[in-house]
């Protein structure tokens, strides 16, 4: 499978780990979810969160006896639960049905509702178990209509809600603010005569928020909100005619970007404009070409900053779906066709991870479809995710994994069905040997986990060097397509042995390479030459021989040494006596070989940080009558 990885030009192991290939192109694969409602009325809206690898929350809103009922389901690793009603009694409506998730699986459902005759924004949280809290109003009260909302969550579980108002002749965009463990919100006026409203929230709590102003030419504003809760001062796009459609994103780092729809030459074109640390924006720059409308859009800012938008333009008398991509700190350049001959402009949603994979859902023709890649470089693939009629929802987990939901109209038995797409690889991790193994032979053992499809088979990976050798063996697989361990491993004395493993899923993402773990099997005590010293066989010694003396003054050397780090195996014995090592002539250590009996132990004698080049001398200093039991040498590198 992956031995012909290491046919590429092998470094010593010294040097670091090997470069690995991209991974093939259809290296990403589906998991159908199936359905994950009830059967029943049609579903008027769906949502879905991410949340911790392989987990997410999907909600729908569905019509019921009083109003509307809005119901849920828990995901994990990849498994949708029983749904249950996120409400205890039904709504008078639900619209606009959105769900905001953090990595600490933090999670809140938002939507619009008339009370009263007057629309608001309200919120649940889920609390576990299946259970969801009472509404919280996230909205001024007493408004006509709520034109939309936007919302986010730090890692903190504080949500943050940006609402459009449309109160008589006034557009005003209001901000929420409500803290993680509180019933009720704080609300505010934001900003006059502003539409369009949209925010974005990183873990760490800093957000961006963006409007468009109302007047004669829209123009985007934007600030950006410090964890503190301050904000900075509001900047406007600079960018000549009208914008709408505003989507907001941000990284980690606290960079934003901000995307709009922008009137240039008759075309409203797809365009983006970053937000620095000082909330100061940026020239607007194109990502749609020239002449064409880019609607409908979507676009998404990763955690590491990548961005990625994809868009709708008709051509040639057909719709065509693209998207473009951009690296973290860098700009949009071209943009890629996903799929051509589309019968209508549909809704998408496009996501780009740091690994190369690029996903774009959409439904089409009654199919809920993702259209995937792992590398920019490949062609799309096709998941048929499965039927789409209505509504449909997609967003990713913590790890870049996607996960999809949508509505089927199936009459009084419609559902909300489910599907996942892997595009995260399993990670591993070699757990054993320690860093020595005093026996001719050792188990490797390691750890593999995959939130989704599930690991399939792992290659261990191995180099060794000679004690009289400072450079490593050319690394190989000497375990290779393992569906479990451990591996079983014949040792040679006096040589130490680095591990590694790498695991594939059964969708065939291929991982890294794990971290190196290194163990060192000592050289034989007959490996050490002096004279005077007793040389016999002894069951339970290391390969089964021992070196001993009771004789002050006695010694044992060993020219031709090339380590990082040395130990002494000796025995213990409560009258045991005393030696000193030395390096080169220098003294390294006294090792009192007195207290508990033991055999085969360890005592550490000296660890340096590159390798050193020498003769290692052993000499009894304890008085003649006192046993020394000498086992072996450990030389690791």
């Amino acid at each position: 499978m992956r031995t012909q990885l290491l046919g590429l030009a092998a470094a010593a192991l010294t040097a670091g780990t090997l470069a690995l290939p991209t991974s093939p192109a259809q290296a990403i694969g589906g998991l159908d979810s199936g359905t994950i409602s009830a059967t029943g009325t049609l579903p008027t809206a769906v949502a879905v969160a991410g949340t911790t690898p392989g987990d997410a929350m999907a909600a729908w809103v569905r019509p019921a006896p009083g109003g509307f009922r809005i119901q849920a389901s828990q995901g994990t690793d990849g498994a949708f639960a029983l749904p249950v009603n996120m409400t205890p009694a039904a709504v008078t409506s639900a619209t606009d049905l959105q769900l905001v998730a953090n990595d600490e699986g933090d999670v809140a459902a938002l939507w619009i509702q008339t009370i009263d005759g007057d629309e608001v924004v309200r919120g649940a949280r889920y609390v576990g178990g299946g259970q969801w809290d009472g509404a919280t109003t996230l909205s001024t009260v007493g408004v006509t209509d709520v034109d939309g909302f936007d919302a986010g969550i730090d890692g903190a579980g504080n949500v943050l809600v940006l609402s459009a108002i449309e109160d008589g002749p006034s557009d005003e965009v209001h901000l929420a603010v409500w803290p993680h463990g509180q019933d009720a919100a704080a609300v505010s006026p934001f900003a006059n005569q502003a539409t369009d409203a949209t925010l974005a929230v990183n873990e760490a709590g800093r957000a961006v928020l963006a409007w468009s102003s109302a007047g004669v030419v829209n123009k985007v504003r934007v600030t950006t909100r410090g964890a503190n809760g301050a904000f900075t001062p509001i900047d406007e796009v600079p960018f000549p005619n009208n914008t709408m459609n505003l989507e907001a994103g941000i990284a980690d780092d606290g960079r934003a970007t901000v995307a709009f729809l922008g009137i240039d030459n008759g075309a409203f074109r797809l365009a983006a404009s970053d937000i620095d640390l000082d909330g100061e924006a940026g020239f607007a720059h194109m990502i749609s070409p020239a002449g064409l409308q880019a609607e409908p859009y979507s676009f998404e800012v990763a955690r590491d900053g990548r961005a990625t938008a994809s868009w709708v333009s008709t051509v040639d008398g057909a719709e065509a779906l693209r998207m473009a991509s951009r690296a973290p700190g860098g700009s949009f350049g071209g943009y890629s066709t996903v799929q051509t001959g589309l019968s209508a402009k549909v809704p998408s949603i496009a996501f780009a991870r740091s690994n190369g994979a690029q996903v774009v859902v959409h439904a089409s023709g009654s199919q809920l479809t993702l259209r995937h890649r792992s590398n920019p470089a490949f062609t799309f693939a096709t998941y048929a995710a499965g039927p789409a009629d209505g509504p449909f929802a997609a967003d990713a987990d913590s790890q870049g994994n996607v996960v999809a939901v949508s509505v089927v109209d199936n009459g009084g038995s419609s559902y909300v069905q489910g599907d996942w797409l892997d595009t995260t690889a399993p990670t591993a991790a070699v757990t054993a040997p320690g860093a020595q193994v005093v026996a001719k032979a050792f188990d490797v053992t390691w750890s593999a986990t995959d939130s989704l499809a599930g690991v399939k088979t792992t290659d261990v990976i191995s180099s060794s060097a000679a004690w009289n050798s400072a450079t490593f063996s050319d690394p190989k697989v000497v375990g290779d397509n393992l569906a479990t361990g451990p591996f079983h491993q014949s040792a040679g004395f006096g040589r130490t042995y680095c591990y590694e493993v790498q695991s594939i899923d059964k969708a065939n993402n291929l991982g890294q390479r794990s971290a190196r773990k290194c163990t060192a099997v000592p050289l034989d005590d007959p490996a050490l030459l002096g004279s005077g010293w007793s040389r016999a066989t002894k069951s339970g010694q290391f390969n089964g021989t021992w070196t001993t003396t009771s004789t002050k003054g006695r010694t044992l050397t060993r020219a031709g040494i090339k380590a990082k780090r040395l130990a002494l195996v000796a025995n213990r014995v409560p009258n045991g006596g005393l030696v000193e090592v030395r390096w080169n002539g220098t003294l390294l250590k006294k090792v009192s070989l007195k207290g508990t009996a033991a055999t085969k132990k360890v005592y550490p004698i000296v660890t340096w940080g590159t390798v050193h080049t020498g003769t290692l001398r052993i000499k009894v200093l304890s008085a003649s009558g006192r046993p020394v039991r000498i086992d072996g040498l450990v030389v690791a590198k």
